[in-house]
């Protein structure tokens, strides 16, 4: 048994019971007197609430401590002086066989050493002078039990009569009044246990009645359940998986967006076989003024002009040329340099970007046209070829 960390500090009142001479009697003559004791305090303190006392025995007696009302422990000392005056003298327990003692202070809660509660302080201590005090038949009240029941009803004044004072063996004086049995304010008292024992046993099967009735579940319908809790859960992760697809925007981010050099594709004439048809051509790919005279004459195939246009064309940018057509080709226009554009950050736009194929205009035509007369082995006029320089650049 572990020592007590703490004590909580407690107003109690007392009720101090001494069997006079006890210790004078036979063994069997103590073990009556016990008994018939017993049987009268059961009796006593039927009529209350079980949690309002604590009875612990003495040995040579008892002592009943009352934790709520002060009422009690002055009901119980006249219910008991009933019980044993009822008798004739040759009973177990006369009165004249008891010494009563009755008080109320202050005193701490400790557990004793078989772990019950018991109390400790001024309060248990004058309780026992008290009983130690009074004459064999008698009971003594202290100065504070009679001052808490003259204050909380002028009937039980008549029950009290001043003693004088007396000194213990401490040589600590204590002012004492003598309690004495009227049926009366007895009768009250009962009254009181009485009503105040319903009313706890109201409170009690109120008490219950407005605690939640739990039902017990089944196990089957513990296995059903979790079925049923993982489906949910799945339909859960699928409306959330869902949503988050809804709410990403598609298409890549709008720092990826690159701005592409889109080239005018060049006609051909009507009557090009479409085998022979030109590749496409942009106004850009024209030969400058200082290429003019290279129109002139007509190149061969293993010309640098020739090799330089076959490595810059590429698939991905326009069809092969025919044999025939690079064999006779007077004139090859080098494809234009790809622009290269740096990929710069641009705000998200509201609306697609719409990429606008330019409109081929005449001059396009007409310059086709006469790189195809060029192409095919064809002479230029001198008005088609200042034509070429002029409009063609």
């Amino acid at each position: 048994m572990s020592a007590p960390q703490y004590a909580p500090t407690q107003l109690v009142s007392f009720l101090f019971i001494d069997l006079v001479a006890y210790s004078k009697e036979s063994t069997t003559g103590q073990f009556k007197i016990k008994a018939a004791l017993i049987t009268h305090l059961n009796a006593v303190l039927a009529p209350l609430p079980a949690s309002s006392f604590r009875i612990r025995d003495t040995g040579d007696g008892a002592v009943v401590a009352f934790l709520n009302n002060p009422q009690h422990p002055l009901y119980a000392a006249l219910a008991l002086w009933q019980a044993c005056t009822a008798g004739d003298e040759a009973a177990p327990l006369p009165f004249k066989r008891l010494r009563l003692g009755l008080h109320t202070g202050v005193v701490k809660e400790v557990p004793d050493v078989e772990g019950r509660a018991n109390y400790v302080g001024d309060g248990i201590n004058s309780a026992k002078r008290e009983q130690d005090l009074a004459n064999p038949g008698q009971m003594l009240a202290s100065r504070n039990f009679f001052d808490a029941m003259s204050h909380l009803d002028a009937d039980y004044l008549r029950l009290f009569e001043p003693a004088g004072a007396g000194d213990d063996k401490h040589g600590r004086s204590h002012e004492l009044y003598a309690v004495h049995f009227e049926q009366a304010a007895f009768d009250k008292l009962v009254q009181e246990a009485q009503q105040e024992l319903a009313h706890a046993a109201w409170a009690d099967s109120a008490a219950k009645s407005t605690l939640p009735k739990l039902k017990s579940v089944p196990k089957s319908a513990g296995l059903a359940i979790k079925p049923i809790a993982l489906l949910a859960s799945l339909l859960l992760l699928g409306v959330l998986t869902l949503f988050w697809f809804l709410s990403t925007p598609s298409g890549p981010p709008a720092e990826m967006l690159i701005l592409q050099r889109v080239t005018p594709a060049a006609t051909t004439s009507a009557a090009a076989a479409p085998a022979a048809s030109v590749p496409t051509t942009s106004r850009d790919s024209v030969p400058s003024a200082s290429n003019a005279a290279s129109v002139a004459s007509p190149a061969t195939p293993d010309t640098p002009a020739v090799a330089a246009v076959n490595q810059s064309l590429s698939p991905a940018a326009a069809p092969a040329l025919p044999a025939k057509v690079a064999q006779s080709a007077a004139v090859r226009v080098p494809a234009a340099a790809p622009v290269i554009v740096k990929a710069q950050p641009i705000p998200a736009l509201k609306e697609p970007v719409v990429q606008v194929r330019p409109k081929v205009s005449d001059f396009s035509v007409r310059c086709s046209r006469l790189l195809e007369k060029v192409s095919t082995g064809e002479p230029l006029s001198s008005s088609e070829q200042q034509e070429m320089v002029s409009k063609c650049q």
